[in-house]
């Protein structure tokens, strides 16, 4: 038995647009089918078996979103279009875009010396001033343990959708390279080298088992995730004095540093060990500089 359309109503509602010949048309039909049928053969059928022009309209696209029972009834949607536009082809690149901001914290910092410490004994409360005496964990034989904490992290998430005619695998292919990345230069707000992008994730709209006519162009939605880390400002104390050093974003700080036998005490005993003295401090640039806003066209 060939498959056979009933229109779910006799005319469906048109949609008009701005301009006189931005309207298009669904009219919904019950596919009666035959046992083992599928989806891709109520798309074929249909093409023979629904008006090729409605209301002055064209067939523009065809599609089966669901079975309506188990083995007898799909749902086919035709769309219908003006002749001389096509509703699915988007002229201009869409612009719009969502900006999401993510914020978790995790325990994967190490901290060897608190900001501040207060020490309580038989003497009662002492604030602890020396640098030293702030360190954290500090065992029977002097070494210094340290202890995690959590610190603070933020994720910034990008989305939007660009028309196909400004999709190239060039495109697609140098969003991927800029993975490891940091913005060059304020992107979005953020200041410069605070921006890395840790994913990018593109996909084509169209629809498996949907037809639609010569010159569809679809949209891509794009999603860009990086991991946002602020500018700061960390000191360092030197041999010779605490000094002020900028760090930027996602920039490394390495602090060169030799041992110094100093006298500590541990549960009242006097303990001798090597100290770690920071001699100078310096700020590496690690990832490269991207120009974001005009590589990714956002």
């Amino acid at each position: 038995m060939a498959i056979e359309f009933h229109l779910q109503m006799d005319e469906g509602p048109i949609s008009i647009g701005s301009e006189s010949k931005d309207y298009s048309q669904e009219l919904r039909y019950f596919a009666h089918v035959d046992d083992g049928e599928s989806k891709a053969d109520v798309i074929a059928a249909a093409k023979t078996g629904t008006p090729s022009v409605a209301n002055g309209l064209v067939r523009s696209r065809i599609s089966v979103p669901r079975r309506i029972t188990f083995d007898t009834i799909f749902e086919c949607i035709v769309e219908y279009v003006h002749p001389e536009q096509n509703s699915r082809m988007p002229p201009t690149q869409v612009d719009e875009f969502r900006l999401t901001v993510r914020s978790d914290y995790s325990t994967s910092q190490r901290m060897e010396f608190s900001l501040e410490a207060k020490r309580y004994g038989p003497t009662g409360e002492d604030s602890l001033s020396q640098v030293h005496e702030r360190a954290i964990g500090v065992s029977e034989s002097g070494s210094i343990e340290g202890a995690y904490v959590s610190s603070a992290s933020a994720s910034v998430v990008v989305e939007t959708v660009k028309s196909g005619q400004f999709i190239s695998s060039r495109y697609l292919l140098n969003c991927a390279l800029a993975q490891g990345k940091v913005n060059g230069f304020p992107y979005k707000g953020f200041p410069k080298g605070t921006m890395l992008l840790t994913n990018f994730d593109a996909t084509e709209q169209t629809q498996a088992g949907e037809t639609v006519s010569a010159g569809y162009v679809p949209n891509w939605n794009l999603t860009f995730s990086f991991s946002f880390i602020p500018n700061s400002i960390s000191t360092v104390q030197l041999a010779t004095g605490p000094v002020r050093v900028p760090v930027e974003g996602h920039q490394l700080l390495d602090i060169y540093k030799v041992d110094k036998q100093i006298e500590f005490q541990v549960n009242g005993d006097d303990v001798n060990y090597p100290w770690p003295e920071a001699r100078w401090a310096t700020v590496h640039r690690v990832r490269e500089y991207e120009d974001f806003e005009t590589l990714l066209g956002i």
